[in-house]
């Protein structure tokens, strides 16, 4: 894995295409094969940070790019519990989903948008001025940010579904469970004790060099499970609207 991503609360366990080791007791696996690197970020390691304005919280899954100045991008799961404005965030873009609770309206810039609809990606300017108003009750939304726009698709597999890897991915288990493997080209398959069951808020995070190809397979082990797949960077169009951030 590149130094530059990481995520909260986890350890760095490496394998080759001819040995694989699994972390014990640790949350985190991680097959290195060539220059990519996949790793499991299981959501009971993460910490809940409250906001600076006490409206929320939020858990972060993922980051690239971080130092003391800020980072190139974040992908993290927000609690928002009550109204109020947003922090600003000049020079980023975002894009926030709506994952439990009845949605909220986000006022961005004196325009109201209402966030009604879950699993919909809603994408807005990081330094437009924000505020947030719930309909009923807290929500829960997943949010990513960077310097770059990224593209957000929540997807409901029926069946072994594989996400192809161009630079960093992450997914997320919105609901449901699925089980994992990876297959990267010019390389063998992760070894077979290598594939995770994912629950509810688990993630996985690929990150390769330019010259690696290669995808991601999840296969749901529930009906209704549905994945929320984070294309760093590799937005094809950006939504026009504002946004927001925390």
């Amino acid at each position: 894995m590149s130094k530059s991503a990481r995520s909260a609360g986890s350890t760095e366990v490496t394998a080759s295409v001819s040995e694989a080791r699994t972390a014990r007791g640790g949350a985190v696996r991680t097959g290195t094969i060539a220059t990519v690197s996949v790793r499991v970020l299981r959501a009971t390691d993460r910490v809940a940070v409250p906001w600076r304005n006490g409206a929320g919280s939020t858990r972060e899954v993922a980051v690239g790019g971080a130092d003391e100045t800020g980072f190139d991008w974040r992908v993290s799961l927000a609690d928002i519990d009550r109204d109020g404005p947003f922090s600003s965030y000049d020079g980023y873009t975002r894009v926030m989903t709506l994952v439990q609770g009845d949605g909220l309206e986000l006022i961005l810039d004196g325009v109201a948008h209402r966030i009604e609809r879950r699993n919909e990606p809603f994408a807005f300017d990081g330094g437009t001025p924000a505020m947030c108003r719930l309909f009923s009750g807290p929500v829960l939304a997943l949010n990513v940010i960077g310097r770059r726009a990224s593209g957000v698709e929540v997807i409901r597999p029926t069946g072994a579904t594989r996400i192809e890897a161009t630079g960093a991915v992450v997914a997320v288990l919105l609901d449901g469970a699925a089980r994992l493997s990876a297959d990267f080209e010019g390389t063998a398959d992760l070894p077979a004790t290598d594939a995770d069951e994912l629950g509810g808020y688990d993630a996985v995070l690929i990150d390769r060099a330019d010259d690696e190809t290669g995808s991601l397979c999840l296969a749901p082990s529930v009906l209704g499970t549905l994945v929320a797949v984070v294309r760093i960077g590799q937005a094809a169009d950006r939504p026009s609207s504002s946004r927001l951030r925390w």
